[in-house]
């Protein structure tokens, strides 16, 4: 199967998780961290997910699923083991139009939930197309080691530093220009060392404003771990 790979805005949407296992767990887990409201359905439920709800943060309800419970979400999930139950949910989704993933059913979804490696605005995602689950999260356990959190704060550098750019470079293509070249440059591995001198030097000769020039304090580099890598 061929799959179009996108990422989805999902905050506020209401979306529903059919199970309550440690698979739903991890699907509604992902789902109120992207914003959305979430509803699972199940006559039994984890703690975890039994705590959520009782904190007001995701709707539970304690009976089995039933044709109809689709009406008006946007996304689906379907974490259970029970075949009879896959089917019929996906059906209904279908039915509906509305996107729909069987978790370990490929056959029964619309879509499929990729491996995901996130580092703060950073996310990559690694797909077999249902091929092999777990050589996908393998494959995202290898990237892992290649990029820390300090590539959590170089992108909210970055983003700094295209609000700054915005504002003294009209040209567009010079900003182009001198965002790729911080881009390329090794920021990164500067802010991992806590570097704020070179880091500093790097954001002045691409950006012409050094961290606290963007809005960053010194402080905020204590997040990230020393590295070994050989700075560029």
């Amino acid at each position: 199967m061929a799959y179009l790979p996108i990422f989805v805005e999902v905050r506020g949407c209401p979306c529903i998780v059919v199970g309550a296992g440690r698979v739903a767990l991890r699907k509604a887990q992902a789902l109120l961290e992207a914003g959305a409201a979430v509803t699972v359905i199940s006559p039994e439920a984890r703690p975890e997910i039994d705590s959520l709800a009782q904190a007001g943060k995701l709707r539970l309800l304690a009976r089995e699923y039933l044709h109809g419970d689709l009406r008006g979400f946007a996304l689906v999930f379907v974490a259970t083991n029970d075949a009879r139950v896959q089917r019929a949910v996906s059906r209904e989704a279908r039915e509906r139009g509305i996107p729909v993933n069987v978790v370990d059913a490929p056959e029964l979804s619309s879509f499929i939930s990729p491996s995901t490696l996130k580092r703060g605005a950073l996310t990559v995602a690694v797909s077999t197309a249902g091929a092999s689950p777990g050589m996908a999260r393998r494959i995202c356990e290898r990237i892992g080691r290649l990029f820390g959190n300090e590539y959590a704060l170089a992108l909210e550098v970055h983003r700094a530093a295209r609000r700054h750019l915005r504002a003294v470079e009209a040209d567009p293509g010079r900003r182009a220009l001198r965002m790729a070249r911080l881009a390329a440059s090794s920021l990164p591995a500067r802010l991992r060392r806590g570097d704020i001198e070179g880091a500093n030097r790097i954001l002045l000769r691409h950006v012409g404003a050094g961290l606290q020039g963007l809005g960053f304090a010194p402080t905020a580099l204590a997040a990230c771990e020393p590295a070994s890598e050989v700075d560029r």
